[in-house]
C-alpha cells in the first residue's frame, strides 16, 4: 500500500487505477464493479505472489501454470459478470 497524503503517490495510484478501468471496458463494467474488480485482481495476484516469495507453494507442481490458471479462473469471473444484452 502506497503512503497516504503523499499528492505525486496518490496521482500516480490515481492513474494506475484509471488504465485499469481502461483495460478492463470490454467487458462493459460500471465504475463501482470495475474498482471492485481491480481490488480482487489485485488481492489475487498479490497474496499469490506473497505465498510464491514466502515458499508457501511447496507441491512439485509448475508454479506458472498455476499462476495462468488463477487468471484464467479471474478472467472468466469478469466474463461471467458482464451485463446480459437484450436480444
Amino acid at each position: 500500500a502506497a503512503p497516504k497524503n503523499d499528492p505525486a503517490v496518490e496521482a500516480a495510484a490515481g492513474q494506475v487505477v484509471e488504465t485499469c478501468l481502461s483495460v478492463l471496458s470490454g467487458y462493459e463494467l460500471e465504475r463501482r464493479e470495475g474498482l471492485h474488480a481491480i481490488r480482487a485482481m489485485r488481492s489475487a495476484v498479490h497474496g499469490f505472489v506473497a505465498l510464491e516469495n514466502a515458499g508457501g507453494f511447496g507441491i512439485p507442481l509448475d508454479v506458472d501454470k498455476s499462476f495462468d490458471w488463477l487468471v484464467s479462473a479471474l478472467l472468466k469471473g469478469l466474463g461471467a459478470s458482464r451485463p446480459q444484452r437484450s436480444p
